[in-house]
């Protein structure tokens, strides 16, 4: 996903004019966790999780780093076990649910979390 946003600010700033399709909504398939969250979108969106546990689950995915400006939380790549699609693909469903829950609660939520 960042390379091909990479590839768009690229063409952008050359002049290039590429072209798009774009794709919206759930019918046509999986999209990825957010890579990166701002840091204070990310706390925002940790404040209306509402289930500790969760809280917590969600924040034991993703590291602050303070040296991005601005500071920002990235996803943690997976190792092991998580590797394996089968494995992994509850616990992004689980972090998709905690982030996303939310909106029905009036919470905020990164842009693009939620149109999964």
């Amino acid at each position: 996903m960042e390379i091909c946003l990479g590839e768009i600010a690229r063409c952008q700033k050359t002049g290039i004019k590429p072209k798009f399709i774009v794709l919206l909504g759930k019918r046509y398939g999986w999209r990825p966790l957010p890579a990166r969250i701002q840091k204070d979108e990310f706390e925002s969106v940790l404040a209306h999780i509402g289930v500790s546990g969760e809280r917590d689950f969600v924040v034991s995915w993703y590291d602050l780093d303070l040296n991005a400006v601005p500071s920002e939380y990235f996803l943690k790549p997976r190792k092991g076990t998580y590797t394996d699609w089968d494995e992994w693909k509850p616990v992004e469903k689980r972090i998709h649910d905690a982030l996303c829950e939310r909106r029905s609660g009036g919470g905020l939520v990164p842009a693009g979390a939620c149109q999964i």
